[in-house]
């Protein structure tokens, strides 16, 4: 039957093949789709002849056989445009010989991804032209504990590059030196690391900044120096980038505020910061509450028919994550989360653990501090449904019941425990409605993925009892007679009562891959 499919089919099937293997399926090793060259004669004529086939280059980098297998790829491709991608922290031998094949065929070499391993050795040489190239990544790994880590040197000639349009650096040296035209072409401009010569002055980031007029997507990663500005201090210079669509900064809170003040946001983008958290800066949630404020009223404004501004966030989800070091993440929507509709994520905000090996570990006080902040800088949207996964409890500190006050507005509450403190959450829910935080709330969702005996059972009754819900959902694993029982004590209190079955597969994808809410939404926590 393969025998009988047309080359064009065939070719097809060997491209997907070779783009869609992943860790999981193939290890380390980036090669394996050749197999299909030893199935037949047919197969194998056919992959020898397409030169599509062979136009995209991925190694790890690790071994010099990679040099050998991108040698091979490349003078298959012949002249089509190609893509070199080394994706693991090759060694300085392997990336050189992968940049010394890149020169060979620089003519048409389309996209080059590189990744070295700490190295003290000067390897990003790339001092020739490429004519065709679009997208170009430099990635230098380094030592987080280490004091003598050096960054790798790189300084473009713009007219070799007159294509350029897609620019990631990490652990480059000194971008804000280099001549700025590099810069105006691009569309998207990622900054990663901060193992610099010399980190740079104000005047030379925001040069940068201004130079990026047509990127849509800005990342800047550990990369902003810290201008030392007051909280709610603007800075005179703001930085206008009408195309940005995608912002995404991640570094301390007064790094990120440097970089907000100096920016005017479009109302269209996207923004994601995520504030790293240190155990002596606490105090700094006062820049968080700063930030976000400006960020809510700069990138989440749209005018209405008769010109006045209004808000258009309805729906506010959060995720705790403490298996490891602790993360939240909170995500601001247009829409409810379980409507599950395809839509641009205004602001999402990730509080997480610094991770430089000699700082000590900050308590989930300075997190809650910092989420408070939040909280409040968007306390006066009137979000209408809140979404939280997580516990109850970090580092021994009640969590929701501080943050649930400051969602006075919600109608619907979903809360989903992935450990034990479910009898806990559900306590809190109770005493937040008692307390007067929540009086709009007619439906609530509570799921529990880890418990068997609706141990939760008898301090939910207690809330519901207390409540005027006009509907309940409780999603469980616990057995059908447990569950029914729960269904009759609930009916007592509320008309619409559902307590759900979850299955084995449908709790391992929320606590394994993350997918809270059951809906395929990306978090990080």
């Amino acid at each position: 039957m393969a025998l009988r499919l047309s080359n064009e089919l065939l070719i097809k099937t060997f491209v997907m093949l070779r783009d869609n293997q992943d860790d999981r399926t193939f290890g380390l090793d980036r090669k394996k789709w050749l197999l299909v060259t030893h199935v037949c004669r047919l197969w194998r004529d056919t992959a020898l002849a397409s030169p599509v086939l062979w136009s995209s280059v991925r190694v790890w980098g690790r071994r010099s056989q990679d040099v050998q297998f991108a040698r091979m790829c490349l003078q298959r491709a012949h002249s089509a445009p190609v893509d070199i991608l080394v994706e693991g922290e090759g060694t300085a031998p392997v990336v050189a010989g992968i940049i010394a094949l890149a020169q060979e065929h620089s003519k048409h070499v389309r996209c080059l991804k590189l990744m070295v391993e700490e190295t003290e050795e000067q390897v990003f040489r790339l001092g020739f032209p490429m004519p065709m190239l679009q997208t170009l990544e430099l990635r230098a790994a380094r030592d987080i504990a280490s004091e003598s880590s050096v960054g790798q040197d790189f300084v473009p000639d713009p007219i070799h590059l007159p294509r350029l349009r897609e620019l990631a650096l990490e652990n480059v040296n000194n971008p804000w030196e280099w001549n700025s035209s590099i810069f105006a072409p691009l569309t998207s401009f990622e900054l990663s690391g901060y193992c610099y010569d010399a980190e740079p002055t104000e005047t030379q980031f925001i040069g940068v900044l201004s130079a990026l007029r047509n990127v849509a997507t800005l990342t800047l990663v550990r990369s902003v120096c810290d201008w030392s500005r007051t909280s709610g201090e603007d800075l005179a210079t703001v930085v206008s980038l009408p195309a940005l669509r995608h912002l995404t900064v991640l570094h301390w809170p007064s790094h990120i505020q440097a970089v907000i003040n100096t920016l005017e946001i479009p109302i269209q983008a996207a923004i994601h910061l995520t504030f790293c958290q240190l155990a002596d800066n606490s105090d700094e949630c006062v820049l968080v509450e700063h930030v976000s404020k400006k960020i809510l009223s700069r990138g989440t404004v749209t005018s209405t028919e008769d010109g006045s501004d209004s808000m258009e966030l309805s729906c506010c989800a959060m995720s705790l994550s403490t298996s490891a070091d602790w993360t939240m993440e909170l995500q601001c929507r247009t829409s409810c989360l379980l409507q599950d509709t395809p839509e641009p994520l205004p602001l999402r905000v990730t509080f997480a653990q610094w991770d430089e090996e000699n700082d000590p570990v900050p308590t989930a006080e300075v997190m809650l501090m910092h989420l408070n902040a939040f909280c409040s800088a968007v306390a006066s949207y009137g979000f209408e449904c809140l979404h939280y996964a997580g516990s109850s409890m970090c580092d021994g500190d009640n969590i929701i019941s501080q943050f649930l006050p400051c969602f006075h507005d919600i109608q619907l509450l979903e809360i989903e425990v992935a450990d034990h403190t479910a009898f806990e959450c559900a306590m809190d829910i109770q005493e937040c409605y008692d307390r007067g935080c929540t009086p709009q709330l007619r439906r609530l969702i509570f799921t529990d993925l880890v418990g068997t005996q609706c141990d939760f059972a008898e301090p939910l009754e207690e809330s519901v009892a207390s409540m005027s819900l006009e509907s309940i959902v409780v999603q469980t694993n616990a057995d059908q007679v447990l569950r029914d029982d729960l269904a009759e004590r609930l009916q007592d209190d509320v008309d619409d009562v559902q307590v759900v079955c979850l299955s084995d597969a449908e709790v391992n994808k929320r606590i394994l891959q993350c997918q809270h809410f059951g809906v395929d939404v990306p978090w990080h926590a």
